[in-house]
This record gives structure tokens, sequence and C-alpha cells, in this order.
């Protein structure tokens, strides 16, 4: 398993599991704290995995000092709060939209899409199977060839004509 997987999404979704078993509301911030660093990390990725050099390492560093509730609170009230405040209608209005787009033009365009994977998948899997059952139907070696009479016809030397 990728190290920064486990750090940043298996560690923690034990922790919130374990956090939503107390009723500490102080633990259960803690934690939707975190997931709200880890969510705006993952979403800028695409932009900063190619602007960062060495971007994984960073990532690492930064999800091994997330397990540390201080490293949290500073990033949330310094960076992240700031940014989400300020953006937050923005954010909302986006969001908004989100039930219009998918129901009118992201599902159909999905079920569409579905369908014609799952005629792919079924054709590859049909020539797949026909093709192991012909492969079983053959011997697997020349060895192994059935012996079986010739059926051809031989031909009759033509006998010379005299003149």
């Amino acid at each position: 398993m990728h190290l920064n997987n486990f750090l940043g999404v298996v560690y923690p979704s034990y922790q919130s599991f374990k956090a939503l078993k107390t009723d500490d509301l102080e633990a259960i911030k803690k934690i939707v704290i975190y997931w709200i660093i880890y969510g705006s990390l993952i979403s800028v990725e695409p932009i900063t995995s190619n602007i960062i050099p060495a971007y994984n390492f960073f990532k690492l560093i930064l999800l091994i000092s997330m397990q540390y509730p201080k490293t949290t609170d500073f990033i949330h009230e310094n960076f992240v709060s700031p940014f989400l405040t300020k953006h937050e209608d923005k954010i909302d209005e986006f969001v908004s939209k989100i039930p219009v787009h998918w129901n009118e033009k992201i599902l159909p365009r999905l079920k569409t899409l579905s369908v014609r994977l799952f005629t792919l998948g079924y054709i590859a899997a049909s020539d797949i199977i026909k093709s192991s059952s012909s492969e079983d139907n053959e011997p697997s070696s020349s060895n192994d060839k059935p012996k079986t009479k010739s059926k051809r016809k031989t031909r009759k030397p033509k006998a010379k004509k005299n003149k």
C-alpha cells in the first residue's frame, strides 16, 4: 500500500471511526478539520503535483505532520478557513448547481458510457471464452495429435497411349 494513502486515508479513517464511537465533540471536531484540510489538499493536487518538484515527498511530510492536532489547527486557522470563508458564496453557488448538472448532463452520459463499456466487456469476455474453449479442444503439442488415416486421394499414373 502506498504510504501516502495509508497516512492520508486509512489511518485517519480509522481515527474517524474511533472518534464517532465516543461522544467527544472535540475529537470529532479535530478529525473533521483533518478531512477539510485533506480534501483541500486533494482538490489542488492536479495542479500542485505538476508545479512543485518532489511533490509526493512534501505531501508525505505534510500528512505525517497532520497527524498532530497542532499542525492541523495551524493549517486550518491560517490557510484553509480564511480561503473557504472568503470564497464561501461562490462555492455554495457552484455546489448548488451540481445536482442540476448531474441529472441533466452527467448522468445520461454516464449511462451511455456504462452501456458501451458493458457491451465492450461482454464482447471481450465472449471472445476470451471462445478462444480458451477452442484451445482446450486443440492438442497442446505435435506429439498429442490424434492419429487418423489420411483420406487423401492418390492419383493413379496414366497409361501411355501407343500410336
